[in-house]
């Protein structure tokens, strides 16, 4: 075989190597080794090996570092992050109904667990409805479908009645039966089998049941005029807060309604800018602003089995007297016993008379006086047999002063030998509790056991808790809800008619659930869950959810208030924040609450590494009257004031950047912010501005004079000038936010009216000053629909993200 030849190049020998090459090849020779190349690449050898172990550990997730996804913008517009309660009716005494999740109505029974469908799912779909309302005999069923939302409660809709026995839904309420169809105001179910009262074009229609033709009540409706049953746009938002304006007697015989006649009153004119053709509409709605003619109102009632008679319940004279005034809740007492609340215009009396259906007749029971003004939306709620009623009453706690608390007033008037004062006006019989906090809410009274069961702040502000307390033994109140579940301190609750079972609704902090209890059995026993929200439960588990901080801060009058700081996911005190107030401080409003939230605030601080603060300063509610009056007649002082003194502390802390502080907010919150910017303190980089109040001439007469006055009174009327937003000293503030201001408001606001952003406009270009606008067309007060939710909160992040950006440092663009 032929051996390899080795190439030597050219003119290369033969390919053997001498034995001194050979030597050199193998390195035999210790002494002639080369250490330093070997060191070197032992050195080399060791670097990569260490980088690459640098490099497998950054990137190996630390189990201390959350890698789940964020709350991200778009889950703002997601509906599966909203929590899903149970908005249910008590039709017996362990009985309810309520839709579920799979949008069936159900009947529940509580004693034995048991549920029935009574309307599918598909019923409403079938004719696109939306909403329903349910006989008191379970026989029929009201579906509402067409909804034309009018203001903020109130609606126009079709309503058909269905049957649940056959399952059909094919007769249509109307007025006429030779109707086709009709759009209806309002429509409800009596407590009496399926008797129907409804309102059509302003006037009460009554059908007896299902088969009966209606009969006419009223007559003198007139379309944004006269009401009859339903509330003009005054009452509805601030008084009632709600579209009804007629209500049953427990025995369904009478009807009891009110009718409000803004023929007056004057209008505000809404421009249309969505109608067909080359001109725009004009919407006019009845407005009454402070100092202005206010709607009058005479509340009736009639017999439903006498519909030709209609008695007209009186004021008493104290209240007729004056120049005008409202009434504020009817409540039936008995079925032929109804208690009326009237009210002075200042809002600072009000006399609750209890009325005889039958005759007519009135007698003044409760009188209450204030020297700033009632609170308002407080009714009294009856014992089974009308002897006695409960209300919340201001009751003095030392040097704290009066906080709302339940007391038990005699009702009635024919021997009863109740406390009365000289005058013969009743007397508190006796206050069934006590302390430096709020009875937020009397939800029911237990005549057999004699107890009460109500909402209260006892533990803090921040919280609601259902407690229970005995008559004559006011020092036995027992909480039902503390510590019933983890991290839900904030909770709502309805009861059966004879108060043996309720519902609890836990609202947050955590993931809000539903649970059915029993009076009977020992506290805290939960009977059974009817929502858990478990799908967004695991969401949010998965998800980097903000922390939330409560901090109590003291300021000038002694006083110490809650703010509350939502902390981005990955928060440490080493870093430097931004920081964004969200602000609404109106009198006897609260932001600080400890409930589940999924907003815009969550994805600032999620997202945008924004820390959002609220601050529930004076003012503001469930603290107290002495908070709370520290507002009257002074619109645009400490509440603003307070604001500006938290964002100055916030600025103290080590981990927040006070050059990057913010301020938000919407409608009374749009006010304060829009003074905020008229301080020029320097405290905030910029501030937005959504449907604000500027003068409070320009808002509505019952929330304006309620606080403020009757801006025609000289005194009143120097409180007006101070607390206007756009004043000639005020304006030029502005030009300190540098552009930083932004204004936000609907051109079609029926609440705040667009005239309050067009007139600060005006004084803002007047003054040179630069800012930045956002008006959306026909939309209301909400700015409502997803797509200009969606334009709004993506300006609204990218104005506060350029704001909040840091400033570049040197060299950072080389």
């Amino acid at each position: 075989m032929q051996g390899t030849r080795i190439s030597d190049g050219p003119g290369g020998g033969d390919g053997e190597l001498s034995p001194e090459e050979m030597e050199e090849l193998v390195g035999n020779n210790p002494s002639q080794r080369n250490w330093k190349g070997i060191i070197i690449a032992l050195l080399v050898i060791l670097i990569v090996c260490s980088l690459i172990v640098t490099a497998v550990i950054l990137l190996t997730p630390d189990s201390h570092i959350n890698t789940n996804p964020k709350f991200t913008f778009e889950d703002l517009f997601d509906d599966a992050w909203k929590a899903q309660g149970v908005s249910l009716k008590w039709i017996s005494e362990d009985e309810f109904v309520y839709r579920n999740g799979s949008d069936a109505v159900v009947k529940f029974k509580a004693t034995d667990n048991s549920s029935t469908v009574i309307i599918k799912n598909d019923t409403f779909s079938d004719i696109d409805a939306s909403r329903y309302r349910i006989s008191a005999d379970l026989q029929y069923a009201l579906l509402i479908y067409n909804v034309n939302k009018r203001y903020r409660h109130s609606f126009e809709a079709k309503y058909s009645i269905f049957n649940v026995n056959t399952k059909r839904a094919s007769v249509e309420l109307k007025p006429d039966s030779s109707m086709r169809e009709a759009t209806l105001q309002l429509a409800i179910f009596g407590p009496r089998d399926h008797q129907i009262a409804f309102v059509y074009k302003n006037n009460i229609y009554y059908k007896n049941s299902y088969a009966t033709e209606p009969v006419q009540l009223t007559f003198e409706g007139q379309e944004g005029v006269v009401f009859n049953g339903i509330p003009d746009w005054v009452y509805e938002e601030e008084i009632l807060q709600s579209h009804e304006a007629m209500w049953f007697s427990p025995n369904g015989t009478h009807i009891c309604f009110a009718t409000f006649n803004d023929s007056a009153v004057q209008d505000v004119a809404i421009p249309d800018y969505s109608v067909e053709g080359s001109y725009y509409a004009i919407r006019k709605i009845k407005y009454p602003k402070p100092g202005s003619t206010n709607p009058t109102v005479k509340i009736s009632v009639i017999n439903t089995g006498n519909p030709s008679r209609v008695l007209n319940l009186e004021p008493p004279a104290d209240i007729k007297a004056q120049r005008d005034y409202y009434f504020s809740s009817v409540v039936w007492a008995t079925d032929n016993k109804v208690a009326v609340t009237w009210l002075n215009r200042r809002q600072n009396l009000s006399i609750i008379c209890i009325c005889n259906a039958v005759t007519g007749s009135c007698s003044e029971n409760y009188r209450q006086t204030s020297t700033a003004w009632l609170r308002p939306h407080i009714k009294p709620m009856f014992a089974a047999d009308g002897s006695k009623y409960f209300i919340q009453l201001p009751y003095s706690q030392g040097n704290r002063g009066k906080f709302p608390h339940i007391a038990v007033i005699r009702a009635d008037w024919n021997g009863y030998p109740f406390v009365q004062t000289a005058g013969g006006v009743n007397k508190v019989q006796e206050f069934l509790t006590s302390g430096p906090w709020e009875v937020t809410k009397i939800l029911a009274y237990d005549q057999m056991t004699n107890t009460v069961y109500f909402l209260s702040t006892e533990e803090t502000a921040r919280s609601r808790h259902l407690y229970s307390v005995s008559m004559g033994s006011a020092q036995d109140r027992k909480c039902l809800s503390c510590g019933l579940f983890p991290n839900c301190t904030f909770y709502d609750a309805t009861f059966s008619k004879n108060q043996k079972w309720y519902t609890l609704h836990c609202l947050g902090p955590d993931v809000p659930r539903v649970t059915l209890h029993s009076t009977t059995d020992e506290i805290g026993r939960k009977v059974i869950t009817l929502e858990n929200n478990s799908v967004l439960r695991k969401r949010v588990s998965a998800t980097q959810w903000p922390t939330y901080k409560y901090q109590e801060y003291t300021i000038e009058d002694g006083n110490t208030y809650w703010a509350e700081m939502i902390l981005p996911p990955d928060f440490s005190e080493d870093s430097k924040y931004p920081v964004l107030l969200d602000v609404y401080g109106g009198p006897g409003t609260q932001k600080v609450q400890e409930t589940y939230r999924a907003n815009w605030a969550t994805y600032l601080a999620s997202t945008e590494g924004v820390i959002v603060v609220s601050f529930d300063g004076r003012g503001s509610g469930y603290q107290g009257d002495k908070v709370l009056y520290e507002l009257h007649e002074k619109f645009g002082t400490v509440e603003v004031k307070d604001q500006i003194f938290v964002a100055k502390e916030l600025g103290k802390l080590d981990y927040i950047d006070e050059t990057r502080i913010g301020i938000w907010g919407w409608s009374y919150g749009g006010y304060v912010t829009t003074m905020v910017a008229g301080e020029g303190d320097g405290v905030f980089k910029c501030a937005a501005a959504v449907a604000p109040v500027v003068d409070w001439r320009l808002y509505d007469s019952v929330y304006a004079e309620r606080y403020m006055g009757d801006p025609h009174h000289p005194k009143n009327s120097r409180a007006y000038d101070a607390a206007n937003a756009y004043s000639g000293h005020r304006i030029k503030e502005f030009s300190k936010l540098q552009g930083n201001f932004l204004v936000i408001h609907g051109t079609a606001d029926d609440n705040v009216h667009f005239q309050n952003t067009a007139l600060l406009n005006k004084a803002l270009v007047e003054n040179d000053i630069d800012y930045r606008v956002q008006f959306y067309t026909d939309r209301a007060h909400n700015l409502q629909g997803q797509k200009t939710k969606r334009h709004l909160y993506r300006l609204l992040s990218s104005f506060f993200r350029i704001c909040f950006e840091e400033p570049k440092k040197e060299g950072d663009d080389e």
